[in-house]
């Protein structure tokens, strides 16, 4: 099947999803329902939607699918409204895809997926296995979030016919994949399911739910360039913009909010003295602290005990976050603030104040759930959010979520309305960030949730992850995990970013978070502060600012060819005896670019890597970053000999550039 004939199915009267109502399990039988459709045409694409309602006029369903012109792909999400006068029958087991695919070969399927983001060193791990006959597979969210045990995407490889199936929901989802191969020379079919993990509700007149996003995408042949079509698609229209223009994910320079002004101050003057590029100044959470803590730093200091008092701690900024704002801002960058306003300590000023606007769990718990379903609550964040960027300048508004909502939403669900705290909480998070990205056209958000931990569809198309991984919060982490992490999820979505800790001297360690988006670190932004009243922070007189300069430059070159089509050149793991080698291409600037990575304990001084989407035809300049002088190579060479690469030593890494010669 293809997505023109998939498209058909879905605007049939038997479309590919299902859901029970009023105890019938065949409610997606629209065969009788009145049905009202309209066609929209936008760039890039055709949306279809189809309205069908109910014999007794009291529920509607719409489908509202987007077909794509120039990609073999299609969206689409249910709507349920109750359009009657009293509450609607029970609507149970919503599933916005239920669907048997019947794929030509006769040898089974496979799925491709990674790991999520659970703040280790195989986060993202590239993930493979063999569908087993009558056996369902599930791949779900952990606790309401989406993405920290397995990424709400996979692609299904059935003889040369690929699947890829990305999810949108930034909540409890499921995906079920069941397999009937009766035998060898049999056809295969493969049952697809996709939706919320649980659901059983009534609506109330006027009350209107959303499922979960699916994407489909269709394709032939060779698993890297069905995938690379993919991330294509991802980045033409799925990626967040500013005023019309997809941005690049920023080069930033952290700091702790827990620091005073004048040091943040003393940071900016060593950017800007040292003439450092970087392009947005991030300041990180510890900025609301009480003033009558003593310890305001990352590790030791109480900073999470004062979510939900959001005023900025006097003794750090007696001229409250403007003052920040605008040091950043005439400094040449842009302000990055930490903020997590869906979780709140009991005690702190908004759930004193706004009791009914939080969720709470069974026991005795510190923390609760900012209510996104209320809409006092809804309109709270989005008018605080807003005075953060008129007053104090705020170019990106980075929105952490440190815990597990799920035990909130099921505590507050009635019997008869489960699934619906999490799915008027999930459309609150989309509104949220859907006003503000209207209002302020240049804001970026930073999705974060504990580093990666809200990574799918929606999320992706209205932000970056720029931390996807809390791995990487802790000195002396092994930089295996950045490269690992960038190996694994470069494949799901082409946008993401990492950080470093403090590391002079060690282009190692820098290049192996090389990826679409960078947060480096140097000396002065790694400081501990344990006193607001500590003297000034002294810039490391060996520090090398020279390397520091030059690893910034190598990175802006290179950021370009990050967001092109993705090869890995080696198999990915954790091993300190492999060597990782990574290929990023862009077609339109015809070159790219190699990183390539010898670790700790390997022993092999060289490897070779056929490169792919080279012209054979053509002639190549290969320049080898911070190494002198340039060779030229042929197309046919690159591609079929490979690129050679050596590294005399244990731990250190390359980064090639090749370039189509004119």
């Amino acid at each position: 099947m293809n997505r023109d004939e998939f498209r058909a199915l879905l605007l049939g009267d038997r479309p590919p999803i299902s859901f029970t109502h009023d105890g019938h399990d065949d409610a997606a039988d629209f065969s009788a329902w009145k049905k009202e459709d309209r066609v929209n045409s936008f760039p890039g694409y055709t949306e279809y939607r189809r309205t069908c309602t109910d014999p007794k006029g009291s529920l509607s369903c719409e489908l509202a699918a987007k077909v794509y012109e120039q990609f073999p792909a299609i969206d689409w999400v249910v709507h349920f409204k109750n359009i009657g006068k009293g509450p609607t029958a029970i609507l149970e087991d919503i599933k916005a895809l239920a669907w048997v695919w019947e794929p030509r070969a006769t040898a089974g399927c496979t799925v491709d997926y990674a790991k999520g983001s659970d703040c280790k060193i195989d986060d993202f791990l590239p993930q493979s296995e063999d569908l087993k006959n009558w056996v369902p597979r599930e791949f779900k969210g952990v606790n309401g979030r989406p993405s920290v045990t397995t990424l709400p995407f996979c692609r299904v490889r059935c003889g040369d016919e690929h699947l890829v199936i990305a999810l949108g929901w930034t909540g409890q989802w499921l995906l079920k994949l069941d397999m009937t191969h009766a035998a060898p020379d049999a056809a295969t079919l493969l049952s697809i399911e996709a939706g919320m993990e649980r659901t059983r509700l009534r609506l109330f007149p006027g009350e209107a739910i959303r499922t979960p996003r699916v994407l489909l995408y269709f394709g032939k042949g060779d698993a890297a360039d069905v995938q690379n079509g993919y991330r294509r698609l991802l980045l033409a229209h799925y990626a967040p913009s500013i005023n019309g223009q997809r941005p690049h994910v920023p080069l930033a320079y952290p700091s702790w909010g827990g620091s005073t002004i004048a040091k943040h101050i003393e940071r900016l003057d060593i950017i800007t003295r040292n003439r450092y590029p970087y392009e947005y100044y991030w300041v990180d959470a510890g900025w609301f602290i009480d003033e009558s803590e003593t310890k305001y730093d990352e590790f030791s200091g109480t900073w999470a005990a004062w979510v939900g008092r959001w005023r900025p701690n006097k003794k750090l900024y007696p001229k409250g976050l403007k003052q920040l704002g605008d040091a950043v801002h005439a400094a040449g960058l842009k302000f990055l603030l930490w903020v997590e306003p869906e979780r709140a300590r009991i005690n702190t000023d908004l759930p004193q104040q706004h009791p009914d606007w939080f969720l709470k769990r069974p026991g005795a718990h510190a923390d609760v759930l900012l209510d996104l379903g209320n809409p006092a609550a809804r309109s709270w964040l989005i008018e605080f959010v807003s005075g953060l960027v008129r007053e104090c300048g705020l170019d990106c508004y980075r929105q952490d979520f440190n815990f597990d909502p799920q035990p909130y939403w099921d505590a507050a669900d009635a019997p008869d309305r489960r699934g619906m705290s999490e799915i008027k909480h999930v459309m609150g998070l989309y509104e949220v960030w859907d006003t503000l990205r209207q209002r302020f056209p240049a804001l970026l958000i930073d999705n974060c949730a504990s580093g990666g931990r809200r990574i799918d569809l929606e999320t992706t198309s209205r932000s970056f992850p720029l931390w996807r991984s809390d791995f990487q919060c802790f000195p002396g982490y092994d930089a295996t995990g950045s490269q690992v992490h960038t190996a694994g999820l470069a494949e799901w979505i082409p946008l993401s970013s990492t950080g470093t800790q403090p590391c002079p001297g060690d282009t190692y360690h820098v290049r192996s978070s090389y990826s679409s988006g960078l947060v480096f670190h140097d000396i002065a932004s790694s400081v501990v502060v344990t006193d607001p009243a500590r003297p000034r922070a002294n810039e490391a007189k060996d520090y090398p600012i020279e390397w520091h300069k030059q690893l910034m430059a190598e990175y802006l070159e290179a950021r370009p060819y990050l967001e092109g089509d993705f090869y890995r050149l080696t198999a990915v793991s954790i091993s300190p005896y492999d060597w990782l080698a990574l290929q990023f291409h862009r077609a339109d600037l015809n070159g790219g670019i190699v990183l390539a990575f010898r670790r700790a304990s390997s022993p092999y001084v060289q490897a070779q890597f056929p490169l792919h989407a080279v012209d054979p035809g053509e002639r190549y300049k290969i320049e080898r970053s911070g190494v002198d002088g340039d060779e030229s190579r042929a197309g046919s060479e690159l591609g079929e000999q490979g690129l050679i690469v050596t590294l005399d030593r244990p731990r250190t890494s390359a980064l090639v550039f090749y370039k189509m010669q004119d």
